[in-house]
C-alpha cells in the first residue's frame, strides 16, 4: 500500500484531521467544521511532536459478515466486547470496530470519498469505530459528538498487482 493514511474523528459538528506519512511522520492537518467529504490540504498541515501515537488492535476472529450493499461491499465485526479496538493518538476513550467498507470508481483515476490538495485516489477504506465508554452501542454513538472514530487509507493502484489478477 502507498500514498498517505489519515485518521479521522466523525465528531459532527467538527472533524480533526491527523495525517501520516509514508515514513510515518504525524502532522495535524487542523479541525474542520461541516461534514464528509473532505479535502486535506497537505501544504496546512503541521507537524505536532506530542501526539500520540494511535494503537490499533484488531483480532480477526470478531469478523462476523460480509455484505453486498449493491454499490460497495462491508464486514461487519461483533462489537460488544474490546478485541477489535482503536485507541491513543488523539482518542481520549476506547473505539470498538464496527465495520469497513470501500469506496472505488469505475476507473483507476477516482474513487475515493475524500482527497489530498483535491486529488481523488482510486480508493478508500474505512475502519469504522464507535466509542465504547461514553455510549452503549452503535446507533447511539453515531448521532452524539465524539461518538465515532474512521481511520481512512487512500489505496493505489499498482502495476503488479493488475498483473497477479490476470494471472490467478
Amino acid at each position: 500500500m502507498s500514498g498517505l493514511v489519515y485518521g479521522f474523528s466523525y465528531s459532527l459538528p467538527q472533524i480533526v484531521i491527523l495525517c501520516y506519512s509514508q515514513r510515518n511522520t504525524i502532522f495535524f492537518a487542523g479541525k474542520m467544521t461541516g461534514s464528509s467529504p473532505i479535502n486535506i490540504r497537505w501544504r496546512d498541515s503541521v507537524y505536532d511532536p506530542g501526539l500520540k501515537p494511535l494503537s490499533v488492535s484488531y483480532d480477526p476472529t470478531t469478523c462476523l459478515h460480509v455484505w453486498n450493499n449493491g454499490y460497495s461491499f462491508l464486514v461487519e465485526f461483533e462489537d460488544s466486547t474490546d478485541k477489535s479496538v482503536i485507541e491513543g493518538g488523539p482518542l481520549e476513550h476506547i473505539y470498538r470496530l464496527k465495520q469497513f467498507h470501500f469506496h472505488w470508481g469505475a476507473i483507476d483515476a477516482w474513487g475515493s470519498e475524500h482527497t489530498v490538495d483535491s486529488k481523488c485516489y482510486p480508493a478508500e477504506l474505512h475502519l469504522v469505530h464507535w466509542n465504547a465508554v461514553k455510549f452503549e452501542n452503535f446507533e447511539d454513538a453515531a448521532l452524539e459528538e465524539n461518538g465515532l472514530a474512521v481511520i481512512g487509507v487512500f489505496l493505489k493502484v499498482r502495476k503488479w498487482l493488475i498483473l497477479i489478477h490476470i494471472l490467478f
